[in-house]
């Protein structure tokens, strides 16, 4: 809000606010956001592929593994999909302290 009110005192245009202000303020929430949100999405893929219907997938691999009692497989496929979830968050943290390392927040 602040910036907002500098910015329109130094004579910024609604566009300028738009572009120079609110979009590159909002946009580290919004990356995590979207962070956040690919997290919840992932775990609803894999467990949508464990449901009764599909017929590829980790979900179903590791449910037919279990109807064969191929206890390896089912492990195997649990990692895998942990290694996943791993490789894009830590791809998501990595743009976002390349984009948004000003803010000064290390995790």
């Amino acid at each position: 809000n602040t910036w907002v009110e500098v910015s329109t005192t130094l004579g910024a245009s609604e566009r300028q606010i738009l572009t120079k202000v609110v979009l590159p303020g909002a946009a580290p929430t919004i990356w995590t956001g979207l962070r956040v949100g690919f997290g919840i999405s992932w775990m609803c893929v894999v467990a949508a592929e464990i449901l009764p219907g599909p017929t590829s997938g980790l979900g179903y691999l590791i449910m037919y593994a279990y109807n064969l009692g191929q206890i390896n497989v089912i492990i195997a496929g649990i990692i895998v999909i942990g290694l996943i979830g791993l490789a894009v968050d830590q791809g998501f943290k990595a743009v976002e302290k390349r984009w948004f390392g000003w803010r000064g927040l290390e995790r």
